[in-house]
Parts: C-alpha cells; sequence; structure tokens
C-alpha cells in the first residue's frame, strides 16, 4: 500500500508543472478486433521530441502497481504539431489465436512496432479495460522485468488513459468503460473496446492526476471500429457475398487537429495517405475487387518478377479487374489523386 501511495502521488505533484500545449499527450487509442492495438502520441511543441525519452506502462485489470513487465520504451522522434503511431507488433501472416496478425489498414499506418512477445513486454496489449499511461523518462538499461514502476526515478506520468487501480469488467462479458460513465447495466455503451478514441482539438495537455471517474467523451470522440465503404457515387458498396463492404476506420490515425496549432506540412501528407482493399484473395476465378473511399487514378497489377501485368487509367473506386494470369503470387499499386501510392500482395489460385 505504501508503495502504491507514493506512485499515485507522483501524478499529483506533476499535475501543477503540465501547462497547454509544452508536452506530449495521447491523441487516438484503438481497441480493436483480435490484436488490432494502437496509440498515437502527438507533439504539441514546436520542437522535435525524442522519444526514447518516453515509455509506455499497461495497468491491467485494476492493477494500480505495474512491473517493467507492463512497460516499454518508445522509439523515433516526433516533429512538431506531429503525431506517432505505435501499433502492436503483430505481423506474421500465418499467425493464429494470440498470434493472429493486424490488419493491413492498421500496418499501412505504424511508425513504430512494439511488444511482439507477451513474455518481454505486455504494454501493448490492452483490451478495454486496463488504464494506459504515457510516461516521460527512461527505463534503466538490464532492469529485471520484476521491477516495480512505482522504483524508477526521475519519470514523470505526461498522460492517462483510463482510471488507475479500477477494472470497469471484462469486455468480453459486457464490461469496459462506456462513454459518458453510465454503468452499462443503465445503458451505457463501452466504448474502450473495439473502437477508436480520438482527442479532442480544444485538448491541449495530458491528464496527470488519477480521475476520479474516467469519463472518455469529455475529451474523447468515439468511432466505430469499422466504416462501411462507399463508392465515388456515395453508394454503399457489396462485398461478394453481397453485404456492405467494411474495413477498419483509419482515416483519422496518422494526424491530429489540435487547438495547439493549425496542422502542419507533415500532418498534410500524412492525410493524404489512402487505402483500399482488394477481395476475394486468394483469387479463384480471375477476378478481383477493388474498393476504395478515396478516389483512385490508376491501378497497376505486377508479377512476382516485377513484370506489368496489366495497367488501368482512370480507374475508379470500386471496380472488378479481370485477370488473364497463371497461378502464382502478384501485387496491385494504386495510385489516389494526391499521387500517393499503395501496394499490396494477392494469390491467385
Amino acid at each position: 500500500m505504501k508503495k502504491t501511495l507514493l506512485f499515485l502521488s507522483l501524478f499529483s505533484a506533476f499535475a501543477t508543472k503540465a501547462q497547454d500545449c509544452s508536452e506530449l499527450f495521447i491523441s487516438e487509442y484503438l481497441e480493436g478486433l483480435s490484436n488490432n492495438k494502437a496509440l498515437e502520441i502527438y507533439n504539441p511543441t514546436n520542437e522535435t521530441v525524442d522519444l526514447s525519452n518516453y515509455f509506455v506502462v499497461r495497468y491491467d485489470n485494476g492493477s494500480s502497481t505495474p512491473t517493467l513487465l507492463n512497460a516499454i520504451q518508445l522509439t523515433g522522434t516526433i516533429a512538431p504539431k506531429d503525431v506517432h503511431v505505435g501499433v502492436l507488433d503483430k505481423r506474421n501472416p500465418s499467425g493464429t489465436g494470440q498470434e493472429a496478425p493486424i490488419w493491413e489498414d492498421l500496418q499501412d499506418k505504424a511508425d513504430a512496432y512494439y511488444c511482439p512477445d507477451y513474455n518481454q513486454s505486455k504494454a501493448f496489449y490492452w483490451n478495454g479495460n486496463d488504464a494506459v499511461v504515457l510516461f516521460k523518462g527512461k527505463i534503466p538499461a538490464g532492469s529485471p522485468l520484476a521491477t516495480p514502476v512505482s522504483s524508477l526515478s526521475n519519470v514523470q506520468p505526461v498522460d492517462i488513459f483510463g482510471k488507475i487501480g479500477e477494472d470497469p469488467g471484462e469486455p468480453n462479458n459486457g464490461g469496459g468503460w462506456t462513454y459518458n460513465g453510465t454503468s452499462v447495466a443503465n445503458g451505457g455503451v463501452v466504448v474502450s473496446a473495439d473502437h477508436f478514441l480520438v482527442r479532442k482539438p480544444s485538448v491541449k495537455k495530458g491528464v496527470t492526476t488519477n480521475p476520479a471517474a474516467f469519463k472518455p467523451n469529455e475529451q474523447w470522440d468515439s468511432l466505430s471500429f469499422f466504416v462501411v465503404v462507399i463508392d465515388e457515387n456515395g453508394d454503399t458498396v457489396l462485398n461478394n457475398q453481397g453485404n456492405p463492404a467494411r474495413r477498419m476506420n483509419v482515416d483519422n490515425l496518422g494526424i491530429h487537429n489540435c487547438e495547439c496549432n493549425a496542422l502542419s506540412t507533415n500532418n498534410i501528407t500524412k492525410a493524404e495517405k489512402f487505402g483500399f482493399d482488394i477481395y476475394p484473395n486468394p483469387v479463384e476465378n480471375k477476378q478481383i475487387n477493388l474498393i476504395s473511399t478515396d478516389k483512385v487514378e490508376e491501378v497497376i497489377i505486377y508479377n512476382s518478377l516485377g513484370q506489368v501485368i496489366k495497367t488501368i487509367t482512370n480507374a475508379k473506386s470500386f471496380m472488378t479487374i479481370d485477370l488473364d494470369v497463371n497461378a502464382g503470387v502478384y501485387f496491385v499499386t494504386a495510385k489516389g489523386a494526391s499521387g500517393n501510392k499503395l501496394t499490396k500482395k494477392f494469390i491467385v489460385k
């Protein structure tokens, strides 16, 4: 109990030092299906920030006393008014169960991957009932994983997601933090699981004192995990089962609108990125469908040797492409209106 009180007092002590637009904070949180987990961290300052001076801690299931097994030091840098998208490192396309791969939509947005081995770091394995804290400071190299986070010196909490010491219930059983704090029994809608939460533009600094109650609607906008795909005419696109096609709702990930400053050139560049999906994959009937909510200007199909198989100019956001090819591995590159390109792999049986 003494360690817990000492550690929580650290949050209160630092709260008086936090100033608007002066320190990093979490700008987007994703807890999605399977291993799709991500944190977007925003730099509201006018200086490039070295992320090796920050780390993330997960307080699992209402814990108040995590160890370094639940922590991970960040990597890279963040330019002024830019963001860093950290994603759980599950990329093995053959992975199943606890090792299931994250979706390509999320991989396209990642700036860095973290915690590939659950036994070495659990920091990015939140599931909707875990508080997540961004700290400023460094974890001493070689520290045993059993070391309590509360024993670290020269570290400061700069943002808290959730409420430390509170377990809002297992999301698989209907638990989790609700949008306005109303209990699930009284109609509250859980948004800490299977949702994107985006920090409101009016938020200019992180939460540095453990809240009496975590009410996401006070600082966060809630977005569903999926978005229905529509074509350039505004009509819903159907998948090959005849149902509305859906993709991960990643459009807000990788860019953050904050009142600290207008969007910078770096943010605009990220916003212009676009995505698309292809199905079915593998292909069995010599046809593949391409869908996107963005304008698509050109599509090029390559074989595994890099030879161009087909070029489609004046492409559409939803189109069926005929393939006169042999079985094998192929690649499709689509170019958007802004000139950005994205390539995806598919297999023809």
